[in-house]
Parts: C-alpha cells; structure tokens; sequence
C-alpha cells in the first residue's frame, strides 16, 4: 500500500533557501559558461564572449503559487552598441544563437 507525502510551502521554502541548493544552481551555469564563451569567439562575437558571466540571485515569488522564492543563476552578456557593431560585422551567430547554445 503506497502512502502519499505532502509536503508543504514552508518545506519547499526551506529546501529552496539552502546554501546547497543555491551552489548547485550556480555550478549547473557556471559549467555552461565556457561553451557559451566558446561558441561566442568561434563566431566572431569577442567582444561579447568577453563580457559573458554568471548572475545568481533569488526570485521573488509575486507571481509562483503562495509566493515561493527560488533561487536562479544564468549567463549574462553586455555590450556597447560599438562594441556589438564591430562584433557583427563578422559574427556568425547573433547573441541570442550564442546564448540558446548554452542549454
């Protein structure tokens, strides 16, 4: 006979605000940012590849069911407009192309 668990808001809320929960996230991104680096310099993007790092930070749950907060990390890129108008000049891959590379 299976017995079924519930686990509450407060449960999941603990679980979400753990230091390890969080490395994890910020390791998962961490592990994608030199592909993304690479895919970035293999088409041209320099100035874009050099740009690209990892931003972890809490959600704020105004929107999630009973307002859960969740951790998050992902890869972020910022450029001049100069910097963008000499990069795709001879860009292969848009910066977007770059990044969906990263999953």
């Amino acid at each position: 006979m299976a017995v079924e668990v519930e686990i509450g808001k407060s449960t999941w809320a603990k679980v979400l605000s753990h230091p390890k929960v969080r490395e994890a996230v910020a390791a998962a991104a961490a592990s994608r940012l030199s592909r993304v680096k690479y895919a970035a310099y293999q088409s041209g993007r320099v100035h874009f590849g050099d740009s690209l790092r990892v931003v972890t930070g809490i959600r704020p749950g105004t929107k999630a069911v009973g307002g859960l907060q969740r951790p998050y990390a992902r890869i972020e890129g910022r450029t001049t407009e100069k910097e963008d108008a000499e990069d795709s000049r001879k860009a292969k891959l848009s910066r977007s192309q770059i990044l969906r590379r990263a999953l």
